[in-house]
């Protein structure tokens, strides 16, 4: 072994293992949550498996989570800030109105928490569930939504769009208390 080689090749092989498993599971959160292009996913995948990596080497990881979720979520505030630093808004609902996610919940779970929010959404009252579907689910800018809506401005919008996640945490909180989901 090179001097310089400070990984033996199994580890080298664990730490490849590793990274491929939560690539694919990474890739379909970061699909699923936010709006962004297959290289981006990719990079920041890349950029956070090594803070990872650089972590546990340095003797810095003390987390009390598994691995997958302190990956995750290193890549969603990557993913969050690549948003806010090219001016795009993030598409995840649930990130406003539920907990946070839990990487170790089961994907049922979790489909099944996207399935009721959906569903709150709809039974809202206009302009309401207008304005959650078309901000969360059509990915309109909230100037886009002003417009559409003849609000003085996109801050009006903003005001709405925030008593909106009101009224749906209202009913939606009890709703997933009584599934057990939070």
């Amino acid at each position: 072994m090179n001097k310089r080689s400070f990984i033996s090749d199994d580890k080298k092989q664990g730490w490849t293992l590793l990274y491929d498993k939560y690539k694919t599971l990474f890739t379909k959160f970061a699909f699923k949550n936010f709006s962004v292009a297959h290289d981006t996913v990719e990079d920041i995948y890349q950029e956070s498996f090594t803070v990872l990596y650089e972590k546990i080497r340095n003797g810095d990881f003390t987390a009390s989570v598994s691995l997958q979720t302190y990956l995750f979520a290193i890549g969603k505030y990557k993913l969050l800030n690549y948003l806010r630093d090219n001016q795009r808004e993030t598409t995840d609902l649930s990130e406003d109105i539920l907990p946070p996610y839990s990487y170790d919940d089961e994907t049922e779970n979790w489909e099944r928490k996207q399935e009721i929010v959906y569903q709150a959404v709809c039974r809202l009252q206009s302009p309401c569930n207008r304005i959650l579907s078309l901000f969360y689910y059509d990915r309109k800018s909230m100037a886009e939504i002003a417009r559409l809506f003849n609000y003085k401005n996109e801050q009006v919008a903003k005001n709405r769009k925030y008593l909106c996640i009101s009224k749906l945490k209202e009913s939606l909180i009890p709703q997933l208390k009584e599934e057990n989901l939070i």
